[in-house]
């Protein structure tokens, strides 16, 4: 595509120089002025050829130069990515949750926000109020959306999460839990910042991981 463009310059270029040396050329002077359109007209060429060369390679450059530098900041950034992941099963009856860092780096004000999902159809949000609520809560309203859902919400925060690490414990608070949504965000040592979205659900004994957005960070 590029030396198409190159060869459209060079047609224009070249007849607007050839229209030029005519012009001069025919005019009624001595043969000197052909001799002059000519090597007028030459030099055209070769400095058009010059300058299109060197935007080329100039415009080259600085693709390059620019590819060359997100490389090496994707690499910069893989060297100290923490490899963060959440895990949520079914033991015995409880519903464990985990959090490792995989990885070999530190990660950073870790973030973990739990949204505990009840559907009306599983308990009526009256006999989980009257179940869970405290009484130095009694003011506290809690309503489902448009589907029938309603949710309660934990926080966990590490601000400092070691390397090849890994917490465990129970969600037991609220019982018979059907759906967690969790989200997952964290720093690594540069500021750089990351979250992955889980959600899982019960399912015939087990806990499922019914979606991970992204699948990959």
């Amino acid at each position: 595509m590029k030396w198409n463009m190159i060869g459209i310059y060079l047609v224009i270029l070249i007849g607007v120089a050839g229209l030029i040396s005519l012009g001069v050329a025919y005019t009624p002077n001595s043969w000197i002025n052909s001799i002059s359109a000519i090597s007028n007209f030459a030099v055209a060429i070769l400095t058009s050829l010059y300058l299109i060369f060197t935007y080329q390679l100039l415009k080259e450059s600085l693709i390059s130069g620019k590819r060359t530098e997100e490389y090496w900041n994707t690499q910069m950034r893989l060297s100290v990515l923490p490899c963060m992941g959440i895990n949520i099963e079914l033991i015995n009856e409880e519903i464990v949750f985990s959090l490792r860092n995989m990885g070999k780096i530190q990660a950073l004000d870790v973030e973990i926000d739990i949204l505990s999902c009840y559907s009306e159809e599983d308990m009526k949000i009256i006999e989980f109020l009257k179940q869970y609520q405290k009484k130095e809560n009694s003011n506290f309203e809690l309503n489902s959306n448009n589907e029938g859902f309603y949710s309660v919400r934990s926080k966990m925060i590490y601000y400092i999460f070691p390397p090849n690490k890994e917490v465990r414990g129970n969600l037991n608070i609220f019982k018979n839990i059907p759906y967690y949504h969790v989200l997952l965000q964290f720093r690594d040592i540069h500021g750089n910042n990351y979250c992955q979205y889980y959600e899982y659900c019960k399912e015939n004994g087990k806990m499922i991981l019914n979606g991970l957005k992204p699948r990959n960070i």
